[in-house]
């Protein structure tokens, strides 16, 4: 996982082949003014935008996928976001994984919990079990782009 600020997103893209579209796309202003919901971007790209209350973490669950990389930016407000290594904390499947959503939901029992505020974003691949949407405190109104970015045979973490 990679967690930072998106002004620093572009030393980043030569980790991932298609981070260098996100920035464009971002840079382009285009994000400002997308709806909520799910949009198509190109063809390894799609991003969601959100916007929910954070809730106390026993009230979130973690995930994982297996063909697709996160980038999660939040927008505006602040949450709490959970992260375990897949291969170095012990979890227990939830719910199996879902082709159709490419996903797959945990408990994880020990795990860290980062802050990300308005700017931030974390980069999750396959092996990163990661659960956003937590209260830090005080429940908030957080908006934020995830960017679904589909791996390819180039992507590092798929050799």
């Amino acid at each position: 996982m990679i967690v930072d600020h998106i002004n620093q997103l572009n030393k980043y893209i030569g980790i991932e082949p298609h981070l260098d579209q996100i920035s464009d796309f971002i840079q382009s202003g285009q994000l400002d003014s997308i709806s909520l919901g799910r949009h198509h971007i190109t063809d390894f790209i799609d991003v969601i935008i959100e916007e929910y209350q954070t809730k106390d973490a026993s009230l979130c669950q973690f995930e994982s996928h297996l063909y697709h990389a996160d980038l999660q930016l939040v927008l505006s407000g602040l949450e709490g976001f959970g992260y375990a290594h897949k291969c170095t904390h012990p979890y227990t499947i939830l719910t199996p994984y879902q082709t159709d959503k490419d996903v797959e939901k945990q408990s994880v029992q020990d795990y860290t919990t980062l802050q990300l505020t308005k700017g931030m974003f974390a980069l999750v691949y396959p092996f990163d079990l990661h659960m956003p949407k937590i209260s830090l405190g005080t429940s908030t109104l957080v908006k934020k782009a995830i960017f679904k970015i589909k791996l390819t045979e180039d992507s590092i973490w798929q050799k």
